[in-house]
């Protein structure tokens, strides 16, 4: 009985104690798949005074019970969009990953996925109306890796644009590739 009891303590202790971010098919974002019926660690804001707006939807969802949901009703201006942002913290330097996302858009103008610092590496999501659509990009860390942006932006008029099932995954070191082609 005693034993039971232990075991029974210990598994829960380790359900309390898992961080969302080790859930399996997020790999090395936090909450990837939205199920942790919170935002976080993603974090939603609307720069600009952008009329844009962005929550868990239940209603659609490619996978598990959330997706997250883009409406933006301002028109493209300089600096005014809605991001949905979160920081990788643990990808290594000089390394080759490719990010995956599914989307599906009403009416999407002017959307992307931007990434690292200063967003340099950007990939336009699909525009118009469209079904569940998988968008992958594959990026190179450069030397420092400490706080790597991962962002979804609206920067047009935006009827509905849900995400759902962000992952990043490991692809190859490119420091050992290089250095071994130099032997």
């Amino acid at each position: 009985m005693k034993l039971r009891y232990f075991s029974s303590l210990v598994a829960l202790a380790l359900v309390i104690v898992t961080p969302v971010s080790a859930r399996a098919g997020t790999g090395y974002l936090g909450n990837g798949d939205f199920e942790g019926g919170t935002l976080k660690p993603w974090d939603w804001f609307a720069a600009g005074g952008a009329k844009a707006t962005g929550a868990l939807d239940t209603q659609e969802k490619h996978s598990g019970e959330f997706s997250f949901r883009i409406h933006n009703e301002s028109p493209l201006e300089p600096n005014v969009y809605g991001q949905l942002r979160q920081y990788a913290y643990t990808l290594k330097a000089n390394t080759t990953y490719v990010i995956t996302a599914w989307v599906k858009g009403n009416d999407v103008s002017g959307a992307q996925l931007a990434l690292g610092p200063g967003w340099k590496i950007i990939e336009r999501l699909p525009s118009d109306t469209f079904d569940w659509t998988e968008v992958r990009k594959e990026f190179t860390t450069g030397d420092s890796t400490e706080k790597y942006d991962i962002v979804f932006l609206s920067s047009s008029t935006t009827e509905a644009l849900w995400i759902d099932d962000v992952q990043i995954e490991e692809v190859g070191d490119t420091s050992a590739s290089a250095s071994e082609s130099s032997h």
